[in-house]
């Protein structure tokens, strides 16, 4: 059988006395802490969860700032794709990441003449903006700012013909795998590009950017291809491939 320790915070005895000095008794309060010990602990466990995170990822750069954009965390992984030691980062403005052509503008025109694709993976962060529900972490404001710069200029680089791909952070917190189809209609619905050019970064994109252009990502004789059945147009309604025909 489970046992419930409750833990009481004491404040030192006071005495009672009466109008002339005498002490008639003493009183004492006693607040029960066990709910706030069990927060504690629990945000304890979630800052060790989340360094150990942040120094085991080796791959993936992981950076946390202030609201002055000073660096104030710094994994293996930033060391390893910006060259940085976290003795070098930390406490230095997050402009150090950036070469003096990325904070110019012409982003468009350099993804075009190198041929970049681009993954804008925006969807997370606005389901994760819209979960907080306006309340502020330190970072939120940052990456508000962030989510609405690309969705003005995501259009302009579709318009332009920067070789847009889909992919998001899927197997995050409070963001499963499973309903993919999601990403397809947060851009036709929520940014406003076209759901033929969403379709297209979805399948020619996304063969052509993992080097199997030539055997996947569109519907011609010899090539590989899943066919998804829908009932309905998805060019006219993006959102009949949440619904796919068994």
């Amino acid at each position: 059988m489970a046992t419930t320790v409750t833990a009481f915070d004491f404040s030192p005895p006071a005495p009672i006395e009466s109008s002339l000095g005498a002490v008639l008794g003493v009183v004492a309060a006693a607040r029960d802490v066990t709910d706030s010990n069990r927060l504690l602990r629990e945000t304890s466990d979630t800052k060790a969860f989340l360094d150990n995170i942040l120094q085991s990822s080796t791959k993936y750069s992981i950076i946390g700032m202030d609201l002055d954009h000073r660096i104030l965390s710094w994994n293996k992984g930033a060391q390893r794709n910006y060259g940085y030691t976290a003795e070098e980062a930390i406490s230095k403005d997050l402009s150090i990441l950036h070469i003096p052509q990325d904070v110019e503008s012409g982003a468009v025109d350099r993804l075009l003449a190198t041929d970049t694709p681009l993954v804008p993976s925006m969807l997370f962060p606005a389901r994760f903006l819209d979960s907080m529900a306006g309340v502020s972490l330190g970072f939120t404001d940052d990456l508000r700012h962030d989510l609405e710069a690309m969705a003005a200029v995501l259009p302009e680089a579709n318009r332009a013909g920067v070789r847009l791909v889909l992919g998001d952070d899927f197997g995050a917190i409070n963001f499963p795998h499973g309903p993919y189809a999601d990403e397809l209609a947060y851009y036709v619905d929520d940014i406003g590009i076209p759901a033929l050019d969403v379709l297209t970064w979805a399948t020619r994109n996304g063969a052509e950017v993992l080097g199997r252009g030539d055997e996947l990502g569109t519907v011609t004789a010899g090539k590989l291809a899943d066919i998804l059945v829908v009932d309905g147009d998805p060019v006219t309604d993006i959102g009949v491939l949440r619904d796919p025909v068994a």
